[in-house]
């Protein structure tokens, strides 16, 4: 969707969002902070667009079902090369 994320929560996903360049974290249940960061992005089409472009290029070249598939037959082809 190209659409920048801003999350409110910690850890694994929160990792994921900034590795892929795509949105935002803010304090979880912080609604002064989301409301925020909301109106920046609002403000600034220029870097919605950048957030939502990296966020796309991520999701395709991490989590695109068919590169996945690809991965799992090449995984499985060393297992078989070897017996």
């Amino acid at each position: 969707m190209e659409k920048p994320i801003v999350l409110g929560v910690e850890g694994e996903s929160a990792e994921l969002v900034m590795s892929s360049g795509g949105g935002i974290c803010i304090e979880p249940e912080n609604g002064k902070d989301l409301a925020d960061q909301v109106l920046k992005l609002y403000q600034d089409p220029a870097r919605c667009r950048a957030l939502g472009t990296s966020g796309k290029h991520y999701v395709l070249a991490h989590f695109d079902r068919q590169v996945l598939a690809r991965k799992l037959t090449d995984v499985m082809q060393q297992i078989v090369n070897k017996g």
